[in-house]
């Protein structure tokens, strides 16, 4: 009977120290880890993860959003695990399917986890129609004005050298060339 530890962060930029701490704490067996999107389909440490576990053993996991991204992938997940008689525990949610209080609170924080990703979606969609409600898109901000683009053209009708015009302009001459292509098109 192995404890084996699932810990997983989403980016490069995160960072897997404070997971494997709670783990080194708790104890296990074996650890897994890996930097890869919850939301992909392809994360091959839990996949080799999944398939070392036995009869008897418990799978541990950080926080519940590290095992499974929607509310149907998690509960597939655990209902696979109990089919095969294996235990499931997450530390922060203090939870443990060994027991039938342990399963029910499984299934609470399975669908506040799911509720709390769609409200979050929800607010960053209303907050981008809003902000193009406003006139105001998403990106980078423009490097020239409208000004600076049409004194771009007028110097290159001249004959100014894109190089010469990113020069007096501050800016690269690639950027030159896509304001005047733009402008070429209109």
């Amino acid at each position: 009977m192995a404890i084996v530890a699932y810990v997983r962060v989403s980016t490069h930029e995160q960072n897997l120290d404070l997971q494997i701490d709670a783990m080194e704490k708790h104890g296990y067996d074996v650890l897994y880890q890996e930097t890869v999107s919850g939301a992909k389909a392809d994360r091959p440490e839990f996949e080799k993860c999944l398939a070392y576990l036995r009869p008897g053993d418990t799978l541990v996991v950080w926080r519940l959003d590290r095992f499974g991204r929607t509310l149907r992938k998690t509960l597939d997940l655990v209902e696979q695990l109990e089919e095969k008689k294996i235990e499931f525990k997450s530390l922060l949610d203090s939870f443990d399917t060994a027991t039938a209080s342990g399963r029910m609170f499984f299934h609470l924080c399975a669908v506040f986890a799911e509720y709390e990703r769609n409200v979050m979606r929800e607010r960053t969609f209303a907050g981008l129609a809003a902000a193009k409600a406003q006139g105001r898109v998403g990106g980078r901000k423009p490097s020239m004005d409208k000004k600076k683009i049409e004194k771009c053209v007028e110097l290159h009708k001249k004959g100014v050298r894109a190089q010469d015009i990113a020069k007096m302009m501050k800016c690269s001459k690639s950027t030159v060339f896509k304001y005047l292509q733009q402008e070429k098109c209109k």
